[in-house]
């Protein structure tokens, strides 16, 4: 939808060069996330759907593998590393799925990302409005939001460091930091 992430030097899982020249339509509906893209593969023009998942294993954990609507996904969109490609990574007539893993191709870490992809949804604040507004203000104002925000934004990731090493533990949670970073 938005792009944010940097889209030069893609390569799939497969090591196959990857340009993507129309995004195509982002499907409000059932079906694949992203409609009638057109893709550069490996030189190759392609077009056709693409579907956007957290894991690889959610290919087929979400019964894409069995479901006509996703026979048309020239590439899976993963944000986290894949495990070896196993059956779950294939297209219903066999073919190897095209697989971009996308995390290392974030502009910045994930949870930025979350948190400004909320703001726009939530606010629907133009960043230039906003920062008029800003400008508009005395110093002692502007200093004031400042800290206060940055105090709200550490303590939002000191939480989250939390509950990554809770649930993950400190090996996993500094190996997803450091691949993040």
């Amino acid at each position: 939808m938005y792009q944010d992430f940097i889209g030069s030097g893609l390569k799939t899982i497969s090591g196959k060069q990857l340009e993507i020249i129309s995004p195509g339509k982002w499907n409000h509906e059932g079906g694949p996330g992203f409609q009638q893209a057109c893709l550069r593969i490996d030189g190759g023009l392609q077009n056709g759907d693409v579907e956007i998942h957290f894991d690889a294993s959610d290919w087929e954990l979400h019964g894409h593998d069995r479901n006509g609507a996703f026979q048309k996904v020239i590439l899976h969109v993963v944000l986290f590393e894949p495990k070896p490609l196993t059956e779950g990574s294939l297209k219903r007539d066999s073919n190897l799925l095209e697989t971009l893993y996308l995390l290392p191709n974030l502009e910045t870490d994930l949870e930025s990302y979350v948190g400004w992809t909320a703001l726009r949804e939530i606010e629907a604040v133009d960043p230039l409005e906003w920062v008029n507004a800003f400008m508009g203000l005395g110093a002692a104002r502007q200093l004031g939001l400042l800290e206060r925000a940055g105090r709200r934004r550490w303590k939002q990731k000191v939480s989250f460091g939390k509950i990554r090493l809770q649930s993950l533990g400190w090996n996993a949670a500094c190996h997803q930091y450091f691949l993040e970073v």
